[in-house]
């Protein structure tokens, strides 16, 4: 881009990244609460501080990454902090476009226009065009993220009741009686916005990870989920049914009637075909939730997939199958494409996508402290402390049967 547009909008994109108040604003909205420090369990002296840098392309001159700083403390905040020798780029398919030709006068205009307030139509126009340029800016941080909360299965059993409610509670007319009801976080807001907003599609015009959608259907599900806002459901916002494999296409069964695999796994496959895109991150709660052991292994190869497909994937989990499975999985990049096949079903990922965090309490002072787990190349497996876990259930099996076997002898 040529410098003397670029100077002109380098100072609207601080504003993008969002400085201030945001964060707090942001944490508070996630988590359901009035203020962001109602969080804070233990505050201390310092602020615990969460740094991302990303250096922007090739170029040599461009030695000072991109820097967006986290702060958590009793006033959540967060800066970023864009260098000027950074080069602004635009997408290729852009510089083919007209609007190219329209940056010297967009330019011009807004040098004009320095001292007043933008026309509507030239602050639109600059927006466009910065939604353009701050991705190839700050890289994956301008990603949208998804999250699957960990009752997400119960949200969409409830939905039409709570969507229900806030209508009623929105359009019932006179006096009523001030009720306090509980905050609904964010993270559920999101979720139960997206459930809404949700229309089927024929497969052809699926998303990038519609394909994944359907593996998750035709080896775990043995059936499809269906997502239904016609006029014959009578409603705007879809109804959500499943479909087992060989059953005629009315015979629809509605989530509530169905088996908790079948409901826990049903949001997945409907962000994985409608709302998912690569470079998205998507953020699993439990994923292991109403799985049986096969069935966790089957998921984390299929997660896998997402993230070969070019999603990014966050997982909470207590599951010591679906850590077994990532190693596997890691351990198989080492085989040939051949040689997978019969392993991991093809699947594979490299080390540098995949790791793996414990969270552990900690006495003094009292929190928890959060480590990296490495890759145990000799047990081919995270250390994640099961194996202690399971050594001790047996060492007390062990002591109770001695002790059972000492009585019997009397």
């Amino acid at each position: 881009m040529p410098e003397k547009i670029a100077a002109l909008i380098r100072p609207s994109l601080d504003p993008k990244g969002g400085s201030g108040d945001y964060a707090a604003e942001e944490i508070a909205r996630c988590f359901g609460v009035d203020l962001a420090r109602q969080l804070i369990r233990r505050p201390g002296a310092k602020n615990a501080k969460v740094v991302l840098q990303k250096h922007v392309g090739e170029d040599a001159d461009c030695k000072e990454p991109f820097a967006y700083e986290l702060r958590l403390g009793t006033s959540p905040s967060f800066t970023d902090s864009i260098p000027e020798n950074n080069p602004l780029r635009i997408a290729s398919g852009f510089t083919d476009s007209p609007w190219i030709s329209l940056l010297p006068i967009i330019a011009e205009i807004r040098k004009r226009q320095r001292e007043s307030v933008d026309p509507w139509w030239l602050s639109r126009l600059m927006d466009e065009l910065l939604e353009i340029i701050f991705p190839y800016v700050v890289g994956h941080v301008s990603r949208p993220a998804h999250y699957l909360p960990a009752d997400r299965s119960g949200v969409m059993h409830a939905h039409r009741t709570v969507v229900s409610t806030l209508v009623e509670r929105a359009t019932s007319g006179g006096i009523r009686q001030e009720v306090q009801t509980p905050m609904l976080s964010g993270v559920l807001a999101d979720f139960l916005e997206h459930l809404i907003a949700l229309n089927d599609v024929p497969y052809k015009k699926r998303g990038h990870a519609g394909g994944i959608a359907a593996g998750i259907e035709n080896t775990m599900l043995r059936g499809s989920v269906r997502s239904d806002a016609s006029a014959k459901t009578g409603a705007s916002y879809p109804m959500f049914s499943y479909l087992p494999s060989g059953w005629k296409e009315d015979q629809n069964l509605p989530l509530m009637n169905v088996s908790s695999m079948v409901s826990e796994l049903a949001p997945v496959v409907l962000y994985l075909r409608h709302v998912v895109r690569p470079g998205d991150v998507l953020i699993i709660e439990e994923p292991e939730a109403h799985l049986h052991p096969k069935m966790q292994v089957e998921f984390t190869r299929q997660l896998a997939a997402v993230v070969r497909a070019g999603v990014r994937v966050i997982a909470t989990t207590h599951s010591e199958w679906i850590l077994e499975e990532l190693a596997n999985l890691v351990r198989t990049s080492g085989l040939s494409e051949a040689e997978r096949k019969d392993v991991s079903g093809g699947i594979a990922l490299e080390s540098n996508e995949v790791g793996a965090w414990l969270f552990q309490p900690k006495e003094r002072p009292k929190g928890s402290v959060v480590r990296e787990i490495p890759l145990d190349r000799e047990s081919g497996t995270f250390a994640a402390g099961y194996d202690d876990v399971a050594a001790d259930i047996h060492n007390r099996w062990a002591k109770i049967e001695s002790r059972l076997e000492a009585k019997r002898r009397r």
